[in-house]
């Protein structure tokens, strides 16, 4: 994906081959500023508070495993032919096993990008509480290697919409069976939001000159997402719903129309009820439109 993304057309990998040569230069010729051993030492701070956050959400809190597997298409990414290798490295296995495209793929699939953003807003915030907001401006300011970081992050998070993530929840989860967590997440995300933006110097996300071409196209492309998220969110309800379903209760949810039980055995393949190849044809085709839409899929 990433070879044909940046070398499959000639335009393309020659500007790609200039974006590499020149940034290979510039830190050979202009090398940046050795780091002040108090930015270090910070950011090693910065690391390990959002490290202990990352963790204390995703494997210590008990309500995460089932948010994460119905609030997202992760199942789904699965059982579809659509990656190179297995989602996991062990079957049946907790959240460990799971590969990191996947992982990241899922929350992209909602327009949350939690594994991007989660435990940030927490250091930002320890830090900031310490009176370190100006030490941040300057490492900002003055270190490149943290203000790559922080600006990717600000990327990311331009392109992504929690109404999204929680029109998924609304749609597929038992609020019973999660209580408050996609709340609690949707808080962490907007106070990372205005954390970064506090540091940064930024009045909104992706505003300053520089970033104008990105943040167009951003939003350019939002109108485009929205539509096949909510397709998305309907399919998978109904793919859940078969599944979930009785042996003798699956004939419901046959096709009764003849003209379009002749389209879906165009596809040829008798194995695959029919509901259910249109269903999971459907969902893949969302999956592959709202990866090109996002263009950070993992």
């Amino acid at each position: 994906e990433i070879i044909e993304q940046s070398f499959a057309d000639t335009n393309v990998c020659f500007r790609t081959l200039d974006l590499y040569t020149s940034a290979t230069l510039e830190h050979s010729l202009d090398a940046p500023p050795v780091p002040k051993q108090e930015w270090k030492d910070l950011m090693e701070d910065l690391s390990r508070v959002s490290c202990d956050k990352f963790r204390s959400v995703v494997y210590k809190d008990p309500r995460f495993i089932k948010y994460f597997k119905t609030a997202t298409p992760e199942t789904e990414i699965g059982r579809m032919n659509i990656g190179s290798r297995p989602t996991k490295r062990k079957q049946n296995a907790g959240i460990e096993s799971l590969r990191a495209i996947p992982w990241v793929f899922a929350w992209t699939q909602t327009r949350f990008g939690l594994p991007v953003w989660l435990g940030i807003g927490t250091a930002l915030q320890e830090a900031i509480s310490a009176g370190k907001l100006e030490t941040l401006r300057e490492m900002y300011r003055e270190w490149p290697f943290f203000e790559v970081t922080i600006d990717l992050v600000e990327m990311v998070l331009a392109k992504l919409d929690p109404a999204i993530a929680e029109y998924y929840e609304k749609r597929l989860i038992r609020k019973e069976e999660v209580g408050t967590l996609g709340d609690e997440l949707r808080a962490m995300f907007e106070e990372t939001k205005s954390l970064l933006l506090k540091v940064a110097g930024h009045e909104g996300l992706l505003v300053s000159p520089k970033t104008a071409t990105l943040q167009e196209k951003i939003r350019l492309r939002a109108p485009y997402i929205t539509p096949l998220n909510i397709l998305q969110v309907i399919h998978l309800k109904n793919m859940r719903e078969y599944q979930e379903a009785r042996e003798e209760e699956k004939t419901n949810f046959k096709p009764k129309d003849p003209d379009m039980v002749a389209l879906l055995q165009l596809n040829g393949d008798p194995s695959r009820p029919l509901y259910l190849a249109a269903v999971e044809d459907t969902v893949t085709i969302t999956m592959k439109g709202i990866a090109s839409g996002m263009q950070n899929t993992g």
